[in-house]
């Protein structure tokens, strides 16, 4: 099958990313969420363990 370059470029031409694979981008919206998500728990956690190291190493317990 002979195709023209104009029928063969007009054959791979889309129309639209986010038409083509709207799983794709809703798939990139919550794995967005889920590392805010796990950026804010990891956050807290250092935080936490920043205080019982300095608790650790002082004596002082400032978790008030």
């Amino acid at each position: 099958m002979n195709l023209s370059v104009k029928d063969y470029h007009s054959q791979l031409s889309v129309p639209s990313v986010r038409e083509s694979f709207p799983q794709a981008f809703f798939l990139e919206k919550n794995l967005s969420f889920f590392w805010k998500i796990l950026g804010a728990s990891l956050l807290k956690f250092s935080k936490f363990c920043y205080k019982l190291s300095c608790y650790l190493l002082t004596g002082y317990l400032e978790w008030l």
